[in-house]
Order: structure tokens, then sequence, then C-alpha cells
């Protein structure tokens, strides 16, 4: 019996899961993250008490898992915080917003927390990707990630 693990966050899974939720362990590949986003996300994590424990968990492993490349290095299609996402979440219709780090000066609509499911599900992945995330009522929706810009610093 084979291992699986969560597309999302690289949890190790129950075999009872939907297939398009998970990958082969042996198939799984790390997250590339820049040094930029790495040493923001480690910032924000040393004085950050306000996010919900298991969230805070997942950024913490997702850092300490990514492969870490310089800014100036980083592939096409790298999602990276600041960077544009075109995306869909099942049918609906794709939608542009901004992967930013949880701050009172964002308003909800144009923008995905990076320590949300859906902006930890899109950091460090390489568009084009499909994926599932947790949904409601133990369901997984699934999130087309379309095209991705590029934060230029």
């Amino acid at each position: 019996m084979s291992t699986h693990v969560c597309r999302t966050c690289g949890a190790p899974l129950a075999m009872d899961f939907p297939a398009d939720a998970v990958t082969p362990q042996a198939e799984a590949a790390p997250r590339i993250m820049t040094d930029r986003d790495a040493a923001r996300l480690n910032a924000f994590l040393l004085f950050e008490n306000q996010l919900d424990a298991s969230l805070t968990t997942r950024l913490k492993e997702l850092v300490k898992a990514a492969a870490i490349v310089p800014m100036s290095d980083a592939p096409a299609g790298l999602v990276t915080l600041d960077s544009d996402l075109r995306y869909s979440v099942g049918q609906l219709a794709p939608e542009t917003r901004r992967l930013v780090l949880p701050n009172a000066g964002h308003h909800a609509g144009s923008f995905v927390s990076a320590a949300s499911t859906l902006g930890l599900a899109f950091i460090g992945r390489l568009a084009p990707a499909r994926f599932s995330i947790p949904g409601s009522n133990d369901h997984f929706q699934t999130i087309d990630l379309l095209s991705v810009e590029q934060f230029q610093a």
C-alpha cells in the first residue's frame, strides 16, 4: 500500500480521500520559495500570535520544506508573495487576486491572504496547476491556477 499525501500541504492522508485530492508521496515535489518570501514569512511568523494554530504550523512546515531560490532565479509562473494570481475555483469563472501577507491595510475582495487555506495552497506552486483544497462538509474544491504575474521589486 503506497502512502499518499495532500496536494495542498503534503500531509499524509488516509486512502479514502478523493483521488484528485492526493498524489503518491514519491511524486509530491517540494514547493519552490524565493529567499525574499522565506524571509518575509519567517518574520511574519515570529510576530504573529492571532493566526489559527493549525495554519501557523502548516505555514512553518511549508517554509521549512520549500526549496529556496534567489528572487532573481525564480522560475516563470512561480507564485510569490505580492504576485497576481489568475485562478478558478471549481466551475466558477476565473478571477485575479494578489497573494499578500495578512495586514489590516488589505481589504477583502482583491487579495488572498498567504495565511489562509487557499493562500497556503498557492505559495510556491508553478502555474499552470490543478490541485484540491479542503472545502465545506468534508468535500474538496478543485483549484485551477491559470497564470501568475510575479511581483517585480
